[in-house]
């Protein structure tokens, strides 16, 4: 058979036109103004505890007026275009008002997740000062210690105009510090120096600037690296690069007419992206605080009919292998790691009314990229985890992750991006990183092991860093893919969650052993059991669990949903 020659793929839908407009004014121009203005733009609850926290629900009309007070208290307050804003919260509605407020002033918004350490905000706040004078800090009620203690650190270096927000009712401790602050919170007095949120939302408007608004090429927002390579690394988006995100609502499996829960934090940048989409799309976008188990997720599926929603993997794998009931829910995105076929199937017979996509990749550095059709069949292939086709304005390649040569279908290797407007540019003030990501051409090498078909369908299969190299005989070297083996694993009715990676081989230096974690369903289920049902399941005669299987309570994830498999290999189970 003649050996084809690889090819770039290209997007199935047409090129779109990005306008010279900012984020405020694209939702203003394509989305608000053609929606009645009492719809219900934004449900969620202020954080604090769930039965002591306010429930909002905002009209596309007092949406927009919010944002513009919110905005007109920040600007009479000192906040200037190019200024930083710094927010460290859960999901709330002050969080959407805050970030378009920022948004529609030019300055620039960047975010830590509630939870985050003093050291990693701090570290975080050391990239954004590359980008304008951080002048706010935002931090939500539950974030009330690490304030103080981010205060005491910081105060040697802060500037005048350094300061802590505090939320809508004005309640706070009090942080210890001479300079104006504002902080989210829901509990106690505020002092003279706090201005609470509710001041903001309360300002007369008259402050929100005429001119030198935001702008189509202004810086709008830092994002960051998830940090499984290293470090985490500053990714900056400006409006147009975001706009030409939005330019792509109508490629993804959104509709006016939903509810859409936002499950990912919206300090991230899934959060952030399915945010803007659902306001851009004129849905309702649903943002509650402290969503932590599978039960209260569906608890908020249930109460508020969502119909769709992008989350994290293990989030739809413990709804569905749990048998909680969705009856409203009808498409889920599943982002971070890739959802099992298994999964898929088994979701099938308990909510046929459901459709799962499973895996709607993207990433901080790119946006999202690539989707495949809601109704696409994705539990039949062995080539990996069907992603789809390119999405607008977007070109795919795969080359040889060493000599960079272009692949053909069927031939695995390292994803490649390339799209004019939504892919990163460089990151902040770290040209070393820079130049191992994106090529002289300006390709981004997003370090994805991929193939594609015939017909231009892309089939994830692992990251490259998490390649096992096994060696059956002396003369035989195979690649596996940690997924393969998680795929297999995971439709075994016994077993709950997995996670597969390599562990050093003794007999061969520098090739590996294959073992699974597993946590198991049942007490009865042994290694021996999985051990024999891959060496049946396994499409591949040596790809079998020569390194054994260990059980676990649970598998060790990072904040985006996957597996911490260094984690795993670094540790000793018993």
């Amino acid at each position: 058979m003649e050996r084809q020659e690889g090819r770039i793929l290209k997007s199935q839908f047409p090129d779109v036109d990005v306008p010279e407009i900012s984020v405020n004014d694209f939702l203003e121009q394509h989305s608000w103004l053609n929606k009645p203005q009492d719809s219900i733009a934004v449900i969620g609850r202020s954080v604090g505890p769930p039965d002591a926290s306010k429930e909002w629900r905002l009209s596309y009309r007092e949406l927009r007026e919010s944002v513009r007070r919110v905005a007109s208290g920040l600007a009479r307050r000192g906040l200037r275009k190019g200024d930083v804003v710094f927010v460290c919260s859960s999901n709330c509605p002050e969080y959407v008002i805050t970030m378009l407020a920022v948004y529609s002033l030019g300055a620039v918004l960047t975010s830590a997740i509630s939870g985050s350490s003093v050291d990693e905000i701090l570290y975080k706040l050391g990239i954004a000062k590359f980008c304008g004078t951080v002048k706010f800090l935002v931090v939500s009620s539950d974030e009330l210690t690490t304030a103080r203690k981010l205060v005491e650190v910081t105060r040697p270096e802060c500037p005048p105009e350094y300061t802590i927000w505090i939320d809508r009712d004005g309640s706070s401790q009090h942080c210890g510090h001479n300079q104006e602050r504002l902080i989210f919170t829901d509990h106690a007095s505020v002092d003279k120096e706090c201005i609470p949120f509710n001041d903001l939302l309360e300002d007369s408007g008259d402050a929100f600037p005429k001119t030198n608004r935001a702008e189509s090429g202004d810086l709008a927002v830092v994002l960051y690296s998830s940090g499984t390579t290293g470090p985490p690394k500053g990714i900056p988006w400006t409006h147009k690069q975001l706009v030409a995100n939005l330019c792509t609502v109508s490629c993804v499996n959104m509709r006016q007419e939903d509810v859409v829960l936002v499950s990912s934090p919206q300090a991230f940048g899934g959060g952030m992206y399915l945010t803007l989409h659902s306001l851009a799309q004129g849905a309702v976008t649903l943002s509650l605080p402290n969503l932590s188990n599978p039960g209260q997720y569906s608890a908020a599926i249930n109460k508020y009919k969502v119909t769709y929603t992008c989350c994290l993997s293990p989030l739809i794998v413990s709804l569905v292998k749990q048998g909680y009931e969705l009856p409203t829910l009808q498409r889920c995105d599943a982002s971070g790691g890739s959802c099992s076929p298994a999964v898929i199937r088994e979701a099938r017979i308990t909510h046929p009314h459901l459709i799962i996509n499973s895996k709607f990749f993207g990433m901080s550095e790119v946006g999202s990229v690539i989707g495949a059709p809601a109704e696409t069949d994705q539990d039949h292939d062995t080539r990996g985890c069907l992603l789809g086709k390119p999405l607008a304005n977007t070109q795919i390649k795969v080359v040889d992750a060493i000599t960079k040569k272009l692949l053909p279908p069927g031939v695995a290797g390292e994803m490649c991006v390339h799209n004019p407007y939504n892919v990163l540019r460089g990151y902040i003030n770290n040209p070393e990183a820079t130049a191992r990501a994106i090529d002289s051409d300006g390709w981004l090498h997003t370090g994805d092991l991929v193939q594609y078909d015939d017909d231009g369908f892309i089939y994830y299969m692992d990251r490259l860093k998490d390649i096992i190299r096994i060696v059956p005989d002396k003369s035989t070297t195979i690649q596996v893919s940690p997924s393969e083996m998680e795929n297999i694993l995971m439709s075994h009715p016994g077993v709950g969650d997995v996670a597969v990676t390599g562990i050093p081989d003794p007999d061969n230096e520098g090739y590996e052993l294959i073992r699974a974690f597993v946590v198991r369903k049942t007490d009865t289920l042994s290694a021996e059991d999985l051990i024999e049902f891959v060496k049946e399941k396994t499409p591949r005669k040596y790809v079998t669990l020569t390194g054994g299987a260990r059980f676990l309570k649970n598998i060790p994830k990072n904040l985006t949903g996957k597996n911490m498999r260094s984690e795993l290999q670094a540790q000793a189970y018993e």
